[in-house]
């Protein structure tokens, strides 16, 4: 396979989990995303992760996926990944208010780096802070499981602005 010469370089954040859980809540996430994870803890928003979800995960995905005017990657694909058990994982994780699925985030890892890879939220729902407690409940996940970087995967200010800014209140 042959790639032209990169015309334009990409940027990406990263979290130290090698900092104890409160040092990246008062060092890495910024006031505004800890305000919003407070307002999810406080409307009952719960994070679910693992292959259990898969279904409620999918369904988030293809539909903001498709929304977006992108093809979603196959159902078969992404369950595989899923259900793998090797050095690379592949986890979704769901957030769920009043038990409806409202938003959904596709994490990679393996022993010592983290990837948040997809995400995904209902375009119904109310903002409750669904997707600031997906990415909090991600990276103390990454955290526990011995990763040592949560990387927060391609940042562009310039062509999506509103994305840039949400994924720079965690790094």
């Amino acid at each position: 396979c042959r790639y032209p010469k990169a015309t334009r370089s990409f940027s990406t954040m990263i979290v130290d989990l090698a900092r104890d859980e409160s040092a990246i809540w008062s060092e890495s996430v910024d006031s505004k995303r800890r305000n919003m994870i407070r307002k999810a803890m406080k409307s009952d928003v719960s994070v679910v992760h693992g292959k259990a979800i898969m279904d409620d995960f999918l369904r988030l995905y293809d539909d903001s996926a498709r929304h977006n005017g992108l093809t979603p990657m196959g159902r078969e694909f992404l369950s595989e990944l899923a259900g793998g058990e090797e050095d690379l994982c592949f986890i979704p994780f769901v957030a769920y208010a009043g038990g409806r699925p409202v938003g959904a985030l596709g994490l990679f890892h393996d022993k010592d780096y983290a990837i948040y890879w997809l995400g995904a939220t209902d375009r119904h729902a109310a903002g409750l802070g669904q997707g600031e407690m997906l990415q909090w409940e991600a990276i103390r996940y990454s955290r526990v499981s011995g990763c040592r970087y949560y990387d927060l995967c391609y940042a562009d200010s310039e062509r999506l602005p509103g994305i840039f800014g949400f994924k720079k209140g965690f790094s």
